[in-house]
């Protein structure tokens, strides 16, 4: 390879709101070396709040304005353009949806060498959507003739997907990435003034979008237990459909005896602050691959309480506690002996938090493993073209 050139990269998903694997592609393409790389990102729905995001940071940003479980020829014919316009060295997908269509957008890969990200925790009916499971299934089949290489997120992802049907020979594990965030000063945080509260008081903090996977019913059945053991604690919740407007979820508050202690801030763009300005955060979910609000959340020194479902459990080891989904009595007793314990042992938990981050799971080293992989992969690809090119010439 022509060290003097760049990797062009069209990063393919299917649409940049504000996710995990959204989220991990946006740090992805905002380090590339600039030297080596040149990042542009296609979105198969619209831009979303990521994409303005990126645009702003002088990162090319294209949507084909697909709408939710419709194909859509105009959209394949527009990203046929754009693989003409920008021809990418190479096309990294994440996601079921943005695989399969990558995979059938570049001829069933023979326009560039592909790379997909799978960041889903398993494929289950009753948790998964039935056109998630049917493109989830068509990945597997299409996997072994494909992508050239297919990330997964988490070794939890990786053995799911392997036994579902997925190259075995093409998957590998790179991990979500995250930034050491410097420790939280004295001052009021930002949150405690907004809702008017005293600095003392103690968040309990569970964020992620409104989803049965999230199992919202678990955690307040915990938080009924925790808030009569704990009287100075509040719970705040934020995501994508958790506002005071969701009828389903504050029937769970209702039954769970606690509105009075219960935050419920709906999306929000600063949840970095909430994670400082909380004692402790929380996952009840019933399924996940590798989350990236318990990585952040570490990351600032925050003592997490999670299930034991995808690699939470590896994420956390010893700095936090790990309890068995859908028991809600367990995961109360979690939260309070987090909430009960020493001043000496939550300074202890919040430094070996931020330590596992850093050794484990730092974002520049994870961006480091992309880009290894990135022009492994190109290099691959142009030593299999080359031969046939000069064949072609002598012809």
């Amino acid at each position: 390879m022509n060290l003097g050139e760049r990797i062009r990269i069209l990063h393919v998903i299917t649409d940049l709101d504000v996710g995990g694997a959204e989220r991990m592609l946006s740090n992805l393409v905002k380090r590339h070396d600039p030297d080596s790389f040149a990042p542009m990102v296609v979105s198969l729905r619209d831009i979303g709040p990521l994409g303005e995001h990126l645009k702003a940071n002088g990162i090319p940003v294209e949507a084909l304005g697909m709408r939710r479980g419709r194909p859509s020829l105009a959209a394949l014919f527009h990203f046929r353009k754009i693989l003409r316009e920008f021809r990418p060295s190479l096309i990294q997908s994440w996601m079921y949806h943005a695989n399969l269509f990558s995979f059938i957008g570049t001829g069933f890969g023979r326009s560039a060498p592909l790379v997909w990200g799978v960041h889903h925790s398993d494929l289950r009916f009753g948790v998964d959507k039935p056109l998630t499971l049917l493109v989830g299934r068509a990945c597997a089949l299409s996997s072994h003739f494909g992508p050239a290489r297919i990330v997964c997120c988490s070794n939890s992802t990786r053995r799911v997907h392997e036994s579902c049907g997925y190259a075995a020979s093409r998957v590998l594990v790179i991990p979500n990435g995250f930034e050491i965030d410097a420790p939280q000063s004295a001052a009021v945080s930002p949150v405690h003034s907004e809702l008017g509260l005293p600095p003392e008081t103690r968040f309990v903090a569970h964020v992620g979008r409104f989803h049965p996977q999230k199992d919202h019913g678990t955690f307040f059945r915990a938080a009924a237990i925790v808030a009569r053991s704990c009287s100075d604690v509040n719970f705040i919740l934020c995501g994508a459909g958790v506002s005071w407007d969701n009828p389903e979820l504050v029937r769970m508050v209702e039954q769970a005896g606690v509105r009075g202690r219960v935050h419920l801030l709906g999306f929000r763009r600063d949840v970095a602050n909430i994670l400082k300005a909380s004692f402790l955060v929380v996952s009840s979910s019933c399924g996940e691959a590798f989350p990236l609000v318990i990585g952040e959340a570490m990351s600032c020194g925050r003592p997490c309480v999670v299930t034991n479902v995808g690699d939470c459990a590896e994420m956390v080891g010893e700095t936090g506690c790990v309890v068995s989904p859908r028991e809600p009595v367990n995961l109360a007793a979690a939260i309070v002996k987090l909430l009960s314990a020493s001043g000496e042992e939550i300074v202890r938990l919040r430094t070996a938090a931020r330590q596992r981050i850093h050794e484990n799971f730092e974002l520049d080293a994870v961006v480091g493993k992309y880009e290894a992989l990135y022009k492994t992969v190109v290099q691959d690809w142009r030593a299999v073209a080359q031969p046939k090119a000069n064949i072609c010439s002598t012809t």
